[in-house]
């Protein structure tokens, strides 16, 4: 494909995702109240950047840490949005655990992007960050009414153990561990592997 032809694709995805970003707006506008202009700096920002990420990834090169940014920033750009325009009608600082959650989830999909399977490193960290989210979520919307001290407390041991399970697993399973770890690092153990191999 000539350079014409991409380029002018490219401005079609570029207005295909403008388009899109003005149709929630409006819609948020006929749902909802329309809130002061300073409320919506921060939910458009994250929307726009979350559309730049996304137009990055679909156009100039595929990584599953560039679909993790464009899901993450567009996603809780649109959450922010239900609550600037009052369509949830709860306030951020009640439902600031969801853009956690909203964080764990993207990870899981764009784990499923660079692995089809199960990946032990990515998976765990999400899990973990929806949980953690789920938690607050409970404590912020009052569900929980035990002062969040004496949870953490007695929790704390317990995370500790869930971490220490999570680090001897990642142990057995070295290729798990290679891939999170820093590529200086991983190459280095993996030279190790070979020389061990040849003995």
């Amino acid at each position: 494909m000539d350079k014409k032809n991409v380029k002018s694709l490219n401005v079609g995805l570029a207005v295909g995702l403008g388009m899109i970003f003005i149709g929630f707006i409006l819609i948020l506008c006929f749902a909802g109240t329309v809130p002061h202009l300073s409320v919506l700096i921060l939910p458009d920002f994250l929307f726009l950047a979350g559309f730049a990420n996304l137009f990055y990834f679909l156009a100039i090169k595929k990584s599953s840490f560039r679909l993790f940014l464009a899901l993450t920033l567009t996603l809780c750009g649109v959450f922010a949005s239900l609550i600037a325009y009052k369509v949830i009608p709860l306030s951020l600082k009640q439902m600031w655990p969801v853009f956690i959650m909203i964080t764990g989830v993207c990870l899981f999909i764009s784990a499923r992007f660079r692995h089809a399977s199960f990946s032990l490193s990515y998976d765990f960290s999400a899990l973990m960050l929806i949980l953690i989210g789920l938690l607050f979520l409970l404590f912020s919307l009052g569900v929980v009414t035990a002062p969040f001290r004496t949870i953490a407390l007695f929790s704390g041991p317990l995370l500790l153990i869930l971490g220490g399970i999570f680090l001897v697993i990642l142990f057995l399973r070295r290729k798990a561990l290679l891939e999170i770890l820093p590529h200086e690092i991983s190459d280095a153990l993996n030279k190790d592997d070979d020389m061990e191999d040849c003995d």
